[in-house]
């Protein structure tokens, strides 16, 4: 037989391969419809071994916030955690937020600690390292769980979508609830498949509860979940996967009741403010309506995700990740929040469903054709973006207009404040004895889990207690080092180190400086008073005092 005779032949065999797993009647409605070939793609592990080098890199590259919370909410409360200070948003002033979220960025600070390495050099890689590690489960997800709901050539594009995607990417090593949270589910859904033993079941569901527990507004989305477990399992079975998530929810009330004196207190005050309060009708004002918000997130990346709207097409085959996608989209569109990163999680769920209608549609002629140009189009705008100058700090998840816009910095790019924070907490701990920020846009300074060292902070601008300090006495005798505008140095300071718009000066006259006997680590500014007593005047009961059994070094507050 000639070389050409068999060239069509390998061709026809390898688009099978490709394609096994794929119904060829009308599927019915079932989660598990597809039967996946035995073993992985060859190209599994090296994808996510790139996907990892790759968010690494990126991470590693520069810091900066996707906005204020990712800081204060979860990593200056996992500095807290392990360090035993650190300044306290009114969150957690509250008990609005639960523990199990600034404990996952914890673990890392943690083992640091106990290996000697407890500083923020060495815990600040390794918390973006861990979080890179942990958003592997999204691509990892979307192609092992894909396989199994759409079949092996959708979900091998899927799992390519997943790792390079400049959205996955840049968003990987940041610490926030969503990012989490997805995490969570995706690894979950790994463990589901038709033959799953009782303990994955368990620990499946048990990832199901973790995910409500760290992101509760994604309840509809487990519901329908669990739902399709219901129809996929015998209830024998089902029953692993409720024991598991039992335990989480349990876990989820005993950290309340640890922390704050009362089971589940964080979901209980959500609960209170935003369905029975309507505590969220205080910012109606600034909130876009409903179809432009949902036209503005249909516009996101660059117009793609529209695509996942010819998955509706062959909706018998894609229901179930129809139905995920709209669990989360209905709760996202009744909220007025409708920050981008609120729904993180449909990122990955969106882009399986382009996968998916890729697969659906696929060419006759070329079996590949279809998810080629998917992949093509989705890895052409992860370029564009990347050389654009992804990310861009001040434009994109904050806003109410979804996308990552260029920014001139580019990959490599630090915000000045986290700069100035990070080489502060290099300074030996005998010279630093007090802090003074004076330019501080909203939160834009590294706190604790930068600046690292045990010390008072002042932040006249946004505190009405600082700024009462400040007015009556000389800035010289209530810090050592001051972060102002470049240009701007206090009287009695000079300049130690410029930092393009904002500079570090340090005090003339050390031995002068008398800090207050007790300075409050918390924020205390304007907005955070506001909000705290909009909330107390809709008569919303808060704990009195928070309980520091987690806490090494006492209470929050610096003396």
């Amino acid at each position: 037989m000639s070389r050409k005779s068999k060239s069509p032949s390998k061709r026809k065999a390898k688009a099978a391969a490709a394609n096994q797993g794929e119904p060829r009647t009308r599927p019915a409605l079932r989660p598990f419809f597809a039967t996946p070939p035995q073993g992985l793609w060859r190209g599994f592990v090296p994808c996510l071994l790139a996907a990892f080098a790759l968010r690494a890199g990126v991470g590693l590259a520069g810091d900066w916030m996707v906005r204020p919370d990712e800081v204060f909410k979860y990593l200056e409360q996992a500095h807290r955690m392990v360090f035993g200070y650190g300044q306290v948003p009114w969150e957690f002033s509250v008990g609005f937020v639960t523990w199990l979220l600034p404990a996952v960025p914890a673990v890392p600070i943690f083992l640091c600690e106990i290996l000697g390495l407890g500083h923020p050099d060495f815990y600040i890689p390794a918390v973006k390292l861990w979080n890179a590690l942990l958003s592997l489960w999204l691509p990892a997800g979307m192609y092992l769980f894909g396989r199994r709901v759409m079949g092996e050539a959708p979900a091998r594009l899927a799992l390519l979508l997943g790792c390079f995607w400049h959205e996955l990417v840049v968003l990987a090593t940041h610490a926030f609830a969503e990012q989490y949270s997805s995490a969570a589910l995706f690894a979950a859904l790994v463990l589901l498949s038709p033959a799953a033993s009782r303990p994955r079941l368990m620990a499946a569901g048990f990832l199901f509860g973790l995910v409500i527990a760290l992101r509760f507004q994604y309840m509809p989305l487990v519901g329908v979940l669990g739902l399709a477990c219901l129809a996929a399992y015998p209830l024998a079975r089902w029953c692993f996967i409720f024991i598991g998530g039992v335990a989480a929810v349990l876990l989820w009330g005993a950290a309340g009741y640890l922390t704050w004196g009362r089971w589940w207190n964080a979901p209980r005050l959500l609960v209170e403010m935003y369905a029975i309060h309507d505590f969220y009708v205080l910012f109606s004002d600034v909130a876009l309506p409903f179809y432009q918000h949902l036209l503005s997130l249909m516009g996101s990346s660059y117009g793609l995700y529209a695509l996942a709207a010819a998955a509706a097409l062959h909706w018998r085959r894609h229901w179930l990740l129809l139905s995920m996608a709209a669990a989360v989209l209905a709760v996202h569109m009744w909220a007025v929040n409708k920050e981008y990163s609120n729904v993180f999680v449909l990122l990955p769920l969106l882009w399986m469903l382009i996968a998916a209608a890729a697969g659906s549609f696929r060419l006759s002629r070329r079996p590949g054709g279809a998810l080629a140009a998917v992949g093509g189009l989705a890895a052409l705008a992860s370029i564009v973006s990347f050389l654009g100058g992804v990310p861009n700090p001040d434009k994109s998840y904050n806003a109410h207009i979804p996308a990552l816009l260029p920014n001139r910095a580019g990959l490599v790019h630090s915000e000045e404040a986290l700069i100035i924070a990070r080489d502060i907490s290099r300074l030996p701990a005998d010279r630093v004895r007090a802090v003074m920020w004076m330019p501080v846009r909203f939160y834009k300074d590294g706190a604790y889990y930068h600046s690292h060292h045990r010390v008072p902070m002042l932040f006249p601008n946004r505190n009405p207690d600082h700024a009462a300090w400040y007015e009556q006495r000389p800035a010289n005798t209530l810090a050592t080092h001051v972060v102002a505008g470049k240009g701007r140095a206090p009287p009695g300071f000079s300049l130690q180190r410029g930092y393009g718009n904002w500079a570090l000066f340090v005090n003339d006259t050390p031995e002068a400086v008398q800090v207050p006997e007790v300075f409050f680590t918390d924020f205390g500014v304007s907005l955070d008073r506001f909000l705290v007593q909009r909330v107390k005047d809709r008569r919303i009961e808060f704990p009195e005092q928070p309980r520091a059994l987690l806490f090494p070094g006492g209470d929050g507050n610096l003396q």
